[in-house]
């Protein structure tokens, strides 16, 4: 496997070289399935499991943190406003229900 021959030995091939090229990367990857059972079942190589999972950090979804919606959308509502130089508002009260 490519990717974990990446991350163990530092080292990639490009696409038509023959020559091997050093590496030093760092992996920042995400999901939305439980890796853990996946492995348990057989369905994601344990050993890549392991190489990426150094540091787990658990993000609940906004379905489990309804209360910042609003707070995320005036912070991107700001955030666009600035870069593009509008001065829009929300036009509909910031009432969620999930």
């Amino acid at each position: 496997m490519k990717l974990l021959r990446a991350i163990q030995e530092r080292v990639i091939r490009r696409v038509g070289a023959v020559d091997d090229t050093k590496v030093e990367v760092r992996i920042i990857a995400a999901t939305n399935r439980d890796l853990e059972d996946m492995v348990k079942n057989g369905s994601f190589r344990q050993d890549l499991f392991y190489r990426l999972n150094v540091i787990g950090i658990r993000t609940p979804s906004l379905r489990e943190r309804a209360d910042d919606i609003p707070l995320l959308a005036n912070h991107f509502l700001k955030k666009y406003n600035d870069r593009l130089g509008k001065t829009l508002a929300a036009s509909v009260p910031m009432r969620w229900k999930c």
